[in-house]
């Protein structure tokens, strides 16, 4: 991932921001989807494993997990 200015904005480009738009494009209406990795480094998430989705731009597919969020 690359942060940086560009112009007048602040933005961030690369592969993990291309995957988490596809894993948030994935998730249903006000739910959040997450790949292993963020899990791996927030431990404690609880979750539902969705799988393994196939993901524009990969030639593998990404696992997926939808975070169960409490109220």
């Amino acid at each position: 991932m690359l942060a940086g200015a560009v112009g007048d904005a602040y933005t961030v480009v690369g592969d993990t921001v291309n995957v988490a738009a596809r894993l948030e494009n994935s998730a249903p209406p006000g739910g959040v989807v997450i790949g292993g990795a963020t899990l791996r480094a927030v431990p404690g998430l609880k979750v539902t494993a969705l799988g393994a989705l196939d993901v524009k731009g990969k030639s593998e597919p990404v696992e997926a997990y939808r975070l169960e969020i409490g109220l």
